[in-house]
């Protein structure tokens, strides 16, 4: 009798969740039923799958499906990337080829939709279409500004159809943006490449822009990236 008060009330609380808002199965444990057996708990919201009252969607992850006319559906890529970035960037941006598409540096598309999130626990977690990427820190404008910047400086080489006027012009505005204690903070959380570090510090000391930059590489350092000379001499 108390397995089924308890799920019960398992049910009660996930009928609360609008249809294909994410139910992370850890997170509402933890908050909300944590004096449940944590084995019932999980037993219930698997026999809920099997019942087609929710929808699992990766591992410790699950929504209610919304119902249409073709069926019950769960939730799509546009609804996950919501999550795990929020309205505002607070918990996460987007990469790779939608960050590249956003400043015209491309026409090229990806199937596949790249993000950091500090919302997961694991390195990366895959949901669909969906690749995510763990970020240890809390996100601000300042802070997406710089890892926009760093990220398309560590990748611009592998970008197709790479846009090379609008790169510089991306290059002209990223660099204004910069703030060194976001830089040190940004830096002491996430890693990228020395080479993607000093191409970014050579870019803004031609700018006359302040930085510490040097100090996460060795001077004496050659970097055996052809390129990136090039996208230095856009800057001129």
């Amino acid at each position: 009798m108390i397995i089924v008060k308890y799920s019960k009330e398992i049910e009660k609380i996930i009928e609360t969740y609008t249809p294909n808002n994410l139910i992370v199965a850890r997170e509402l444990y933890i908050q909300k039923l944590s004096y449940i057996p944590e084995l019932t708990f999980y037993k219930t919201l698997e026999r809920m799958t099997k019942k087609n009252k929710i929808m699992r969607v990766s591992k410790g992850l699950y929504c209610v499906p919304k119902s249409t006319r073709f069926g019950e559906v769960g939730i799509n890529h546009k609804e996950t990337i919501n999550y795990f970035t929020g309205e505002n960037n607070e918990t996460g941006m987007m990469i790779g080829y939608f960050l590249y598409n956003k400043y015209g540096l491309t026409t090229q598309i990806s199937k596949t939709f790249e993000l950091y999130s500090n919302l997961i626990s694991e390195e990366r977690k895959v949901i669909n279409f969906v690749r995510i990427y763990k970020m240890n820190m809390e996100l601000s404008p300042a802070k997406v500004n710089l890892i926009e910047l760093l990220e398309i400086l560590g990748n611009y080489n592998k970008i197709e159809d790479l846009n090379e006027a609008n790169l510089k012009e991306f290059i002209s505005y990223a660099v204004t943006k910069y703030e060194n204690e976001v830089a040190e903070e940004v830096l002491g959380k996430m890693k990228y490449k020395k080479s993607t570090i000093a191409l970014l510090s050579k870019l803004l000391d031609y700018y006359g822009i302040q930085n510490s930059l040097k100090t996460h590489y060795s001077a004496i350092s050659t970097f055996k990236i052809p390129i990136m000379e090039g996208i230095y001499e856009f800057a001129r």
